[in-house]
């Protein structure tokens, strides 16, 4: 397949091919995996969510609006 888009891109460069002749069935053909993909689940990727998992974000240290001994004193206390 490699062989046979550069030898159509040297067409191009040379100015026996148009870009366009080259393009259209690289795009047609993308168009029918992307269909393809949307209708097709597949076997390892059955029984997963549909919907994408939420993450928290992890906060960096220091950008907590308690101090470090504000925190652990109210740790102590839920204990």
């Amino acid at each position: 397949m490699t062989a046979h888009w550069e030898s159509q891109l040297d067409a191009i460069c040379q100015k026996h091919a148009s870009y366009q002749s080259f393009m259209s069935p690289l795009l047609g053909r993308l168009n029918e995996l992307i269909a393809q993909a949307v209708t097709v689940v597949p076997s390892s990727l059955q029984g997963l969510p549909s919907k994408p998992v939420k993450r928290r974000r992890k906060r960096s240290a220091g950008t907590g609006t308690r101090s470090r001994k504000a925190t652990s004193s109210k740790r102590k206390q839920s204990a």
